[in-house]
């Protein structure tokens, strides 16, 4: 039988042969496109979560959130607690009879009270908590509040099944985040005077949360420097970007992404307005080109776009 295996059931095998080769202690292992079918789903985890369902990959995983939300609940394993970070009517009633068939305890993020508050201070969230005390995170975009909430559960929930976690191991990985993983691109800035912030946010869920932060944001003129794959449901993507803004549409290097040129012509029909680049750098450099000493820059819709963003700002 002759096997030719994915470059994602590649790098999976990779990286499970990689980890019982240091003997790792506890490992994370986040799943591909869904859960069900996906290649990471051969192991039988301690825990597993869920973070939140939306319309993206529907031509494999479904075309409503209860059928993708059935593909997610694919990796609830017999007896083992599952987590879930958000849910709608619809999701949260696949997950309980899911959690119910495997026989596993689960715990919904919106429902755990463990953090009192967060707030957004000088680009961090600054977290409050009734039991783990307080502590800062590096990440700072609007999303990041659910994941924090989704994170704290997984810990609790950890802990009762008898893993070792303190307070400060708690306050160091979140509050280092970045430091620690070298995890760019979830509203990270840039730059200042003009602000420059990059987000790989690419489906409905996360640009909700990504445009209502950049319409909060006080500047002279927005430039949206935005490139999105092909696949993507750009009617209602396009429908929800902000109409008051510059825009810079560009591709990535890769056979999935919307030509700049298409994906214009496709924005000016939502009354997004610009011009194409057939690069990143191209794109970016214009926009910083034009922008003033108040403007807010903003590069994202695909981690394609951002992985060229960095590696021209890197140069």
């Amino acid at each position: 039988l002759e096997i030719e295996p994915s470059f994602f059931e590649l790098t999976s095998a990779l990286a499970f042969k990689y980890f019982q080769e240091q003997q790792v202690d506890y490992a994370i292992i986040e799943v591909g496109l869904g859960g069900r079918l996906d290649s990471t789903n051969i192991i039988t985890p301690i825990l597993s979560v869920i973070t939140n369902i939306s319309l993206d990959h529907t031509e494999y995983l479904g075309n409503t959130l209860e059928e993708i939300a059935a593909e997610k609940a694919g990796i609830i394993k017999p007896r083992v607690p599952v987590v879930i970070g958000e849910t709608s009517a619809s999701t949260r009633k696949v997950f309980e009879e899911k959690a119910a068939q495997a026989n596993s305890s689960i715990i919904f993020a919106e429902d755990f009270n463990e953090i009192t508050s967060i707030t957004n201070h000088d680009g961090q969230l600054e977290i409050e908590t009734k039991n783990y005390g307080s502590f800062v995170c590096q990440l700072s975009g609007d999303y990041q509040r659910n994941n924090i909430a989704t994170v704290v559960s997984a810990i609790d929930t950890l802990k009762q099944c008898g893993v070792a976690i303190s307070n400060e191991a708690i306050a160091k990985g979140i509050g280092n985040v970045c430091n620690i993983t070298g995890f760019r691109g979830r509203w990270t800035v840039i730059a200042h005077n003009p602000l420059v912030v990059c987000d790989s946010a690419h489906n409905i869920a996360g640009l909700t949360s990504v445009v209502s932060q950049i319409n909060r944001i006080e500047c002279n003129k927005l430039h949206m420097v935005v490139g999105f794959m092909a696949d993507k449901d750009l009617q209602h993507i396009l429908a929800i970007l902000p109409k008051n803004a510059q825009y810079y549409f560009t591709q990535a290097h890769t056979p999935r992404a919307l030509p700049a040129q298409a994906l214009m012509q496709l924005a000016a029909r939502h009354g997004l307005l610009g011009n194409a680049y057939d690069t990143v750098d191209k794109a970016y450099s214009s926009a910083l080109c034009t922008a003033t000493h108040d403007d807010f820059i903003y590069v994202g819709g695909s981690m394609y776009v951002l992985a060229e963003f960095f590696k021209f700002i890197n140069q």
